[in-house]
């Protein structure tokens, strides 16, 4: 509603259609390339981007090749844009099991946005005190929060902040509640089998037997 109430004209309010990201988009260059030196066979291109990593079928190749045309000097189009599942990927995820061609995109990335140069410090810098147990360190990592501009760090520090102590307990000792809560999800399965007709004699032996 606050979108079309800002609007100035109609055309604000026309979003183009995002198209859908494919397997075969970081095989475009390549066989827009070798469209362009007089290739047109289908099956060997398949074939050749395959060794590259391609696990598509011939149709689709076929059906890219149909929208270039003839054979002939085709500009290569730009690389595809990144997807934002690979970028959060690349965020959250730990750097030494990321591969080069990874790091060298997110580096750039961080580059041209200083948002996500913020939110790849901050966040690598929660996993990091997440990973280590370093539980002490997270009132100096939500004071960084809340010096930056981004208000989804804002909310999610806020979040933390409601349960602190909780929260620093988390990332500080070993122990856990996860066995707890496995017991809790046992427990409701057995119950949800009997639809609610089943009574707290029958649901007790189930429970207790159930092991």
């Amino acid at each position: 509603m606050r979108r079309y109430a800002r609007a100035a004209s109609p055309e604000e309010l026309i979003q183009a259609r995002l198209r859908r990201r494919t397997g075969l988009d970081p095989y475009k260059p390549y066989l827009v390339a070798r469209h362009a030196e007089g290739c047109d066979n289908a099956q060997i291109l398949r074939d050749e981007i395959a060794a590259r990593g391609y696990t598509g079928s011939r149709k689709t190749v076929r059906r890219f090749l149909n929208t270039l045309g003839s054979p002939g000097n085709v500009p290569v189009p730009p690389p595809p844009a990144l997807a934002v599942v690979d970028v959060v990927r690349w965020i959250i995820g730990r750097p030494e099991n990321q591969s080069e061609t990874a790091r060298q995109h997110l580096k750039d990335l961080c580059a041209r946005c200083e948002h996500i140069a913020t939110t790849n410090r901050l966040a690598r810098g929660f996993a990091t005190i997440l990973r280590r147990r370093d539980g002490h360190r997270l009132t100096d990592w939500l004071g960084q929060v809340e010096q930056c501009e981004i208000k989804d760090l804002h909310a999610f520090a806020n979040g933390l902040r409601k349960d602190l102590a909780a929260v620093t307990a988390g990332l500080t000792v070993a122990w856990s509640s996860g066995a707890v809560e496995g017991h809790v999800n046992r427990i409701k399965m057995l119950k949800r089998q009997h639809y609610g007709r089943a009574g707290f004699d029958l649901l007790r032996r189930r429970i207790l037997l159930a092991s």
